[in-house]
């Protein structure tokens, strides 16, 4: 339970500052913000319908 809590708190502090950097790459365009967003929802989703094999062969 600490763990889980611990990346959540991670990930808080280190998203907006992953934005904010994005953000003047693009010399304050939300462009990049956007397509990182977007990037990230794909491969989230990409990772969710990928075939999984969940077998165990024997030999």
């Amino acid at each position: 339970m600490g763990v889980v809590n611990l990346g959540m708190q991670v990930a808080g502090f280190i998203a907006p500052l992953t934005i904010g950097f994005v953000i003047d790459a693009f010399d304050g365009s939300l462009n990049g913000a956007v397509w990182l967003l977007v990037s990230s929802f794909e491969s989230f989703v990409l990772s969710l319908l990928w075939p999984q094999n969940w077998e165990r062969k024997v030999s």
